[in-house]
């Protein structure tokens, strides 16, 4: 095997692990929106837990106001997601912050 060949190899290998991580990500928030749904939570108070997570990963934690929270939280509801739905966009925000995808200052 040639030089060119070995490095096409490990191009192709490298093209690949954000794929599977991509994956791995998938199935960590599929199993966090599933634990999320079996917790009993309404879906006023997912809304809240989602709007939340929104704000502070875009203010920081000590800029949250209950008043910027009842106002995204407002938001989201308007949008008719389904109870599934704001599962899912929970459990995504949590791993998200869990893997330091997002950081909460």
């Amino acid at each position: 095997m040639g030089k060119d060949r070995v490095e096409e190899t490990e191009l192709e290998e490298r093209a690949e692990e954000p794929e599977e991580e991509k994956i791995g990500l998938e199935e960590d928030i599929r199993l966090a929106a599933y634990f999320l749904s079996r917790e009993g939570f309404n879906y006023d108070e997912l809304c809240w837990l989602l709007a939340e997570k929104i704000i502070m990963a875009q203010q920081g934690r000590k800029d949250v106001s209950d008043n910027d929270i009842k106002l995204k939280s407002e938001e989201i509801f308007k949008t008719s997601c389904t109870y599934d739905e704001l599962c899912w966009l929970n459990a995504e925000m949590d791993i998200l912050i869990l893997k330091k995808y997002i950081e909460i200052e």
